[in-house]
């Protein structure tokens, strides 16, 4: 008898959550509980703030005034993805700038040419040469948070892979 209860419960349960995870959405939260999806911003913890990304008077270039640490909660890394392929040869950017950067043959991990596996690369703050290309941090000449708070959290996705690549 306690097991038909307890299998009914669960099953109550289980079609309680059906539709909070049918309508949930994919992406990490940021520091300040929340993320951007697609062009809105969607809080999910309690003490959410919404950015200004969207107000009107973000339309125009910030002031020399501007307190840009404000944005710096709203940073996300999900937000920047640079491991796609944009250009369906099947190697995303990272794999493009790998294959940029290396000193020597790059070598794959699969027959296609898609994700790179060893080859040379000199790290140009530490001098240090790396042969693994997981060990390899690709850096941007721009850092992303300091994109994202300078106006980057406004750019559409074609702007972001211009200016980040």
């Amino acid at each position: 008898m306690q097991y038909k209860t307890l299998c009914r419960n669960l099953l109550s349960i289980g079609l309680l959550l059906i539709p909070a995870v049918a309508s949930s959405h994919g992406g990490n939260l940021d520091l300040n509980g929340g993320h951007y999806y697609s062009r809105s911003y969607h809080c999910h913890l309690s003490g959410c703030e919404m950015p200004d990304t969207f107000n009107i008077g973000r339309n125009r270039r910030d002031s020399i005034m501007t307190n840009h640490r404000d944005r710096e909660k709203f940073f996300n890394t999900d937000d920047w993805d640079f491991e796609v392929d944009y250009d369906n040869d099947c190697q995303s950017t990272r794999q493009e700038m790998l294959i940029l950067t290396n000193r020597t043959e790059s070598r794959y991990t699969n027959p296609r040419n898609c994700v790179v596996r060893t080859g040379e690369w000199l790290d140009e703050y530490t001098g240090k040469i790396f042969k693994v290309a997981v060990q390899v941090d690709i850096d941007h000449v721009i850092p992303l948070m300091y994109a994202h708070t300078h106006g980057g959290d406004r750019w559409s996705q074609q702007k972001e892979i211009a200016v980040c690549q």
